[in-house]
């Protein structure tokens, strides 16, 4: 019919393993459809190709889900073999055993975790050795106070003495009770500030000068006892967002440390400027200086360069770290250069929250 229309037509049909082609054409007559031409043809030898391709499909198909199949277990059971070991190594680890490593090669998905887990492990053993040492300093620093206690309370308790001499260990005995209760102060300092609490709440605008003023007012009297000169530069105008209490811990301690590891009538300068978009200040003291093998440990806690001097001077190796952690809660950095003989320059840096102007010292 389509033929009589005027059209070409032609058809391809497969069944019954052969391939049936049905063809036909208008015959025209001058311009006119007379008639059509129908041809039509039945090839086996084309129909048993195309069964073979169909054959070979199939049994293509069935090798590569097979092999899919195959490749999906090996997988399944190399990830959950994997996924195992991972597992146990955390209950490992839950259960103390910092020290466990995961040995897994490969650079899966499964070997990014086994090396990331191993990173965290490296971290807490290494925060457990922190905390352990953490301990045994603390322990011996609170044991030499107490041992004092003892042995000067025992010696009341077992001799026969004049009451001057009585004065003079009950004397001793509350200076000892008073180191301890220093010691108690700044470990709980320390700990709020590496837990980076504050009992002051909020950040709030803090003028530094004035905080080393209240600083200096402090520290003159001990100063005039170490035969120490304070002296100060500050541009007026600088000032920082920080917990105000922990402002004047930070330069406290500082100063504090400037004129207790002095040297007799030397001298303590504080300069506080402002550099671009920070606040620097620096104190700088006389005293015998920091070797450089100490410089990287001298924010560590208990840590002392001179454990004699550090003694008589009532130190405990905690006010640097102090200083340390508190400066970096309050968005600061803190560095230090010292010449052994001559002295130390302790340099912190904070972002600054207005614009510093020249000006008298304010402190």
């Amino acid at each position: 019919m389509q033929a009589l229309g005027g059209s070409d037509f032609f058809h391809c049909v497969y069944e019954n393993s052969t391939l049936k082609s049905y063809a036909a054409s208008p015959v025209l007559l001058h311009d006119t459809v007379v008639g059509c031409v129908y041809l039509m043809e039945y090839d086996a030898s084309q129909g048993s190709i195309i069964a073979s391709l169909e054959r070979t499909i199939f049994r293509g198909s069935l090798v590569l889900i097979g092999i899919i199949f195959l490749c999906a277990v090996v997988f399944t059971v190399t990830g959950s073999s994997r996924m195992r070991r991972i597992m146990t190594s955390m209950r490992l680890v839950r259960e103390g055993e910092y020290s466990h490593k995961i040995q897994m090669r490969g650079s899966d998905e499964y070997a990014t975790l086994a090396a990331e887990f191993n990173k965290l492990t490296d971290k807490l053993q290494q925060t457990e050795i922190t905390e352990r040492q953490f301990v045994s300093d603390a322990s011996h620093e609170l044991k030499t106070p107490l041992a004092s206690i003892k042995l000067l309370s025992d010696s009341i308790l077992q001799n026969e003495m004049d009451a001057d001499t009585m004065r003079e260990f009950v004397a001793d005995i509350g200076a000892e009770s008073d180191r301890l209760t220093r010691m108690a102060q700044k470990l709980l300092t320390l700990s709020r500030a590496s837990a980076d609490e504050t009992e002051g709440g909020e950040h709030e605008v803090v003028d530094v000068g004035q905080t080393l003023s209240r600083v200096f007012r402090m520290l003159v009297p001990l100063a005039d006892r170490q035969s120490v000169k304070l002296t100060a530069s500050v541009e007026k105008g600088c000032t920082i967002l920080s917990f105000e209490d922990d402002a004047y811990q930070i330069l406290f301690n500082l100063v504090e440390n400037g004129i207790k590891y002095n040297r007799e009538n030397g001298s303590v300068h504080v300069r506080v400027r402002q550099e671009d978009d920070t606040v620097v200040i620096d104190v700088e003291d006389t005293g015998s200086g920091i070797p450089e093998n100490a410089l990287e440990s001298i924010f560590n806690r208990f840590y002392r360069v001179d454990k004699a001097r550090s003694r008589q001077a009532g130190g405990a190796g905690l006010g640097l770290s102090i200083v340390h952690e508190m400066v970096g809660r309050n968005f600061g950095t803190i560095s230090v250069r010292s010449t052994v003989g001559e002295g130390s320059c302790f340099t912190v840096t904070f972002p600054s929250f207005g614009s510093g102007e020249e000006g008298d010292p304010d402190a």
